[in-house]
C-alpha cells in the first residue's frame, strides 16, 4: 500500500515540475498560488478555514495574505456576524490570473496527455475524486473517535 503514496507523490511532483513555468510566469509562489485558487474556488472564505482546508498555520497565512494583498489579488474584510473573524475575498485581478494559469496549464497538460488512451483521464479522475471523498470521510470519522 505504501507504493500508492510513493507513487501519488512522484506524479504530483512531475507534474510540478511541468507545470513551473506557468507558476513562474504568474509571479505567485506554487504555495500562493494553491491558496489563490482554492479563495478564487470557493469565494469570501475565513482565514482559519483556509488555513484548516491548505493545512498551513494561520499565522503562516498573515504573511501570504500580506503579499497577496499587496499585488491586489485579494481583500480583508471583516465579518458583520463575528467581528473578531476577518474574511478573505478575491479581486478581479485574481479571478483574470486564476484565469490564465488554468488555460496555460490545461494547454500544457493537454499536449503532455493527449496522447493517453481513450477515457484514461476521465477515469483517472473520476476515481481520483473517489478517494479524495473516501479518505476526507475516514479523516472526519477519526476526529469523531
Amino acid at each position: 500500500m505504501f507504493e500508492l503514496v510513493e507513487l501519488l507523490s512522484q506524479v504530483n511532483t512531475q507534474i510540478f515540475r511541468i507545470l513551473s513555468p506557468i507558476v513562474k510566469a504568474s509571479n505567485v509562489s506554487v504555495t500562493e498560488l494553491i491558496i489563490l485558487w482554492k479563495i478564487n474556488k470557493n469565494g469570501t472564505c475565513r482565514i482559519t478555514d483556509l488555513a484548516r482546508e491548505v493545512g498551513v498555520p494561520s499565522s503562516t497565512l498573515t504573511g501570504i495574505f500580506d503579499r497577496l494583498e499587496s499585488k491586489d489579488y485579494l481583500v480583508r474584510i471583516h465579518d458583520s456576524k463575528d467581528r473578531r473573524s476577518v474574511l478573505i475575498q478575491g479581486t478581479p485581478q485574481l479571478k483574470e490570473m486564476i484565469e490564465s494559469v488554468i488555460q496555460s496549464a490545461d494547454q500544457e497538460l493537454e499536449k503532455l496527455l493527449g496522447s493517453l488512451p481513450p477515457g484514461f483521464i476521465d477515469r483517472l479522475l473520476k476515481d481520483m475524486i473517489e478517494l479524495q471523498a473516501y479518505l476526507t470521510k475516514k479523516v472526519i470519522e477519526a476526529k469523531n473517535d
